[in-house]
């Protein structure tokens, strides 16, 4: 490649500090300057870094050509004197002039390297071990303090900081691996899942966290099961293999009971070959929804009986149509665990990101709106009630949760309480937050609803998590497998159509 620089005999220019009112921005490939209240503080306080470079015409005034940005900052301070790099102007006219423009202001905003994540933990570390507080930090690289924090403490986990320079890792995504530092099984899930897609990684990790959570809850209650002498269960192909033929107590009488009285539980204590199966329904009842089922074996031995015999002869069933049905059900479990780790980090993102207060919206998110009003497809609606109070909960405000009525002072209308929340919350906020709000929780309220027969695999909520993945939402695996399967359907039903 022909080398066309020569910096030994280039006009490296003058740096000339030049009056504000000599100053002409030119034209620019950027259009939005965004000059956010961090990069003016670090203007006002550290000057430039790197300064402006113009040309001056024959009037004397100088034009800007790159560091529109630090110009602007500069005028917005109120500086008098502005310091420019002067340089001759290009040797050319028209659109030759214009092209040349264009292509150094493309170079000088593109072609230049961010810090790495790892770079930016460990520079912030070393300040920090040079005696700066995190407040210090934040106020003196013009930093938001909560990055601050989130940096110190990738810094300060080996596994984090190693896989922030491994793979291109945000803060934020570095941060979720040092959250589990020193849980060698989970740092190792994680960083796998860098490698793969880091968009997962705060999926997994509300997986690995609701995990854990039920098996605190399993080891507990495995713990009383096997306390009272009796086996634990924890899977249904447990049950098939160690307690077969096992019937649940409630379903038992004693043989010589006329009257056919089912079982207490206080009967299990003199009976051999109890078993406690641990299932799981709803995380909202206690103990995350897990409860205790008491089955007996050898029941008839211990002179029991069935307390209702419906006189039918058991099919058969094969040993692959048993393994089948338990790849079935355990797929489905599957999908319904994932489905609630996502859950908890779609409305997380939901609240935190897509309704944070500032948030500027756009026609698409006023569709959406529009479309839960007029019940467009992917807008799923559910109980009204259940969903005001979601909405309410998305907002960042529980608001009043009762029914209670009272009369408006000023109207000597009946007002209920939920409606003095609702006007005064309109009061001091955005509406269009407010119904973004309403109208994803009108959906939200179905598609986050375990208590669904096809939660996780639900097609209907495909047209819901496309449309928060054009906002930006990463969706987890299992709401990708919906839209993939929903696209399917589609295809086929076009292919179908086709051929008739």
């Amino acid at each position: 490649m022909a080398i066309t620089y020569d910096p030994e005999a280039a006009d490296i220019g003058e740096l000339v500090k030049i009056p504000a009112t000599d100053l002409v921005i030119d034209p620019n490939v950027r259009k939005d300057i965004r000059l956010d209240k961090s990069f003016v503080s670090s203007i006002r306080q550290y000057g430039f870094e790197q300064h402006p470079v113009g040309w001056r015409d024959d009037d004397g005034q100088v034009h800007i050509t790159m560091g529109q940005r630090r110009v602007s900052a500069a005028l917005e301070i109120g500086w008098a004197l502005v310091p420019v790099v002067v340089k001759p102007k290009a040797a050319a006219e028209g659109d030759r002039a214009e092209e040349l423009r264009i292509l150094t202001q493309l170079r000088e905003n593109e072609q230049r390297a961010p810090l790495s994540t790892s770079e930016t933990s460990e520079a912030y570390q070393q300040l920090a071990l040079f005696g700066v507080t995190e407040d210090q930090i934040a106020r003196k690289t013009n930093s938001p303090r909560q990055k601050v924090t989130t940096a110190l403490a990738v810094a300060s986990s080996e596994p984090a900081t190693r896989a922030a320079a491994a793979y291109t890792l945000t803060l934020d995504q570095a941060a979720i691996i040092a959250g589990f530092d020193g849980d060698d099984d989970a740092v190792t899930q994680l960083t796998e899942q860098a490698e793969k897609d880091p968009d997962q990684l705060v999926h997994l990790a509300a997986r690995i966290r609701e995990d854990r959570a039920d098996q605190e809850v399993i080891d507990r209650l495995k713990g009383e099961i096997t306390a009272a002498g009796r086996t634990p269960l924890t899977a249904w192909y447990e049950k098939e293999d160690l307690a077969p033929r096992a019937e649940m107590y409630m379903h038992l009488c004693r043989a010589d009971d006329p009257d056919r009285k089912q079982l207490e539980e206080s009967d299990l204590d003199g009976l051999e070959e109890v078993f406690g199966w641990i299932r799981q329904g709803h995380r909202a009842d206690a103990d995350r929804g897990y409860r205790i089922d008491w089955y007996v074996g050898s029941w008839k031995k211990q002179g029991l009986a069935q307390r209702y015999n419906s006189g039918s002869t058991p099919v058969a069933v094969t040993d692959e149509e048993k393994e089948a049905e338990r790849e079935r059900k355990r797929a489905k479990r599957e999908a319904k665990k994932a489905m609630i780790a996502a859950t908890i980090v779609r409305r997380d993102w939901i609240a935190d990101t897509l309704l944070a207060r500032g948030q500027k919206y756009k026609d698409t998110h006023l569709t959406f709106i529009a479309g839960a009003f007029f019940g467009a497809l992917g807008h799923l609606h559910s109980n009204e009630y259940a969903s005001q109070e979601l909405a309410r909960n998305l907002l960042g405000d529980a608001g009043p949760t009762d029914l209670a009525w009272s009369t408006d002072a000023e109207s000597g209308e009946l007002v209920s309480e939920q409606a003095r929340f609702a006007t005064a919350l309109l009061t001091l906020d955005s509406g269009t937050r407010v119904a973004l709000a309403v109208a994803i929780a009108r959906t939200e309220a179905v598609v986050g609803n375990e208590k669904g027969d096809a939660f996780g695999q639900d097609a209907r909520a495909s047209r819901y998590l496309r449309t928060l993945a054009g906002w930006g939402y990463p969706l987890a695996d299992v709401e990708k497998a919906i839209v993939t399967a929903a696209d399917a359907r589609v295809e086929a039903a076009f292919d179908e159509g086709a051929a008739a």
